[in-house]
């Protein structure tokens, strides 16, 4: 299992269009990948568990990649989120 933290960019926070874009790209890989906010865990394949987890401009998440590739799996959705200008790496 491997875990990365990030800053959230949005200004709008996740809302409907980057937590689909999110989930797409999570939907890609053949691994169990979770976002945890500050308020819970969902899993980051979910559209709505994504946007129900209610995710702010400025939150710190936490995602967790565990099974097939998951270094791999890492490093591709960290470049992913900020090139999307999603997210980026928390600095710890």
């Amino acid at each position: 299992m491997v875990q990365r933290k990030y800053i959230v960019q949005l200004e709008n926070g996740m809302h409907l269009r980057p937590a689909g874009v999110l989930c797409t790209e999570a939907a890609r890989y053949d691994c169990k990948i979770r976002v945890r906010g500050s308020h819970k865990e969902v899993s980051a394949k979910s559209l709505l568990g994504v946007v129900g987890a209610m995710i702010k401009q400025g939150d710190e998440i936490v995602i967790t990649y565990d099974g097939n590739r998951e270094e791999e799996v890492a490093e591709s959705m960290t470049g992913f989120l900020q090139e999307e200008g999603i997210a980026v790496p928390a600095e710890t």
